[in-house]
């Protein structure tokens, strides 16, 4: 077997990597040479992903521009091939990516043509974020995660955040 090397114009923060036969699908925060956050002129960051076949075929890259900035922490291809993001999105940076608003965590589905089919969003209080999850054989998905988090920069008294466990049903 030969090795090969996936890359594209832009920086791919690896969060999943999986192999289904002769496919392996990178997962993770992208953000495209160029493109910025405006006023504060900050890189954006969006979830995205890469597909290789192993045997020499296409390769394919996307990423879905969510409204304001947005980060996965972790993805997962399900059994149709789509994939399932997990992290915080709604919420804004500035000068060096300072994150300055609090955000909420989401959990998002995306086919194989890189279209959103389902969206769970969790609201605060304060920064909410999904950091990992599974799925069970009937497509429950449980995850974990923090909220009542403090924004970068908080004051002493304002940090501290609180777990989270969760179930909910499967993203279609």
């Amino acid at each position: 077997m030969e090795s090969r090397i996936f890359g594209g114009n832009h920086d791919l923060l690896l969060r999943g990597v999986t192999l289904q036969g002769n496919e392996i699908t990178l997962c993770g925060s992208m953000t495209i040479e160029g493109k910025v956050s405006e006023p504060n002129n900050t890189r954006e960051w969006d979830p995205g992903w890469m597909r290789g076949d192993l045997t020499g075929g296409a390769i394919q890259s996307g990423s879905l521009d969510l409204p304001r900035d947005d980060f996965a922490y972790t993805c997962k291809v399900d059994t149709q091939g789509a994939l399932i993001f997990a992290g915080t999105n709604d919420f804004v940076s500035v000068d060096t990516n300072s994150w300055v608003e609090f955000g909420q965590g989401f959990l998002l589905r995306v086919d194989r043509a890189g279209n959103e089919t389902s969206r769970r969003i969790l609201r605060g209080p304060r920064h909410t974020s999904i950091l990992a999850f599974d799925w069970s054989p009937d497509g429950k998905i449980a995850f974990g995660g923090m909220f009542d988090a403090p924004k970068d920069h908080a004051a002493p008294e304002e940090n501290g955040r609180k777990a989270m466990l969760g179930v909910t049903p499967a993203l279609e």
